[in-house]
């Protein structure tokens, strides 16, 4: 292999690879503000995926909100898995995910979408280089909130 080469990660050694999110700093958009210490957007990066209440990060209610992870690094990102939090009963469950170098929505690509309703694996299909994995909910709702209890980035070193 070559400096520039693109090689993308074949379905088959996904599970080999390591969880590159495990205790990077995470941001979001607010905190809950009940037991703020307890939905801190550390919690995404903590390596606890099980939906302990109330030990999973999630926003305040807003219009889109998100959460992002910075890897501190470049990376080509293969897939991401997102462990969901319990439901607060708003109908405001599908999200985007993107992948940049910069931390900054619209310089970002997707790289896939899901729903907060259940755990999910999003395969990033061009193998996306970027240092920031950020979370949006799509809905402009002002009363939808995010609750995660983990994201897992699994990539190759650039």
């Amino acid at each position: 292999m070559r400096s520039g080469d693109k090689v993308c990660l074949t379905e088959g050694v996904r599970s080999t690879f390591k969880n590159i999110a495990e205790n990077k700093f995470a941001t979001s958009s607010s905190v809950y503000a009940d037991y703020a210490v307890y939905h801190s957007p550390v919690r995404l990066t903590d390596g606890e995926r099980r939906a302990i209440r109330p030990y999973c990060a999630a926003t305040k209610q807003q219009s889109q909100p998100w959460m992002r992870i910075d890897l501190n690094n470049i990376y080509q990102i293969d897939h991401v898995l997102v462990f969901h939090g319990w439901s607060w009963g708003e109908s405001c469950d599908t999200y985007e995910v993107r992948v940049g170098a910069t931390a900054t929505w619209n310089e970002m690509t997707s790289c896939g979408e899901g729903s907060q309703l259940q755990n999910e694996t999003i395969v990033c299909i061009d193998c996306l280089l970027g240092r920031y994995i950020q979370l949006q909910l799509k809905s402009k709702n002002n009363q939808c909130l995010i609750v995660l209890c983990e994201i897992e980035v699994f990539a190759a070193v650039v």
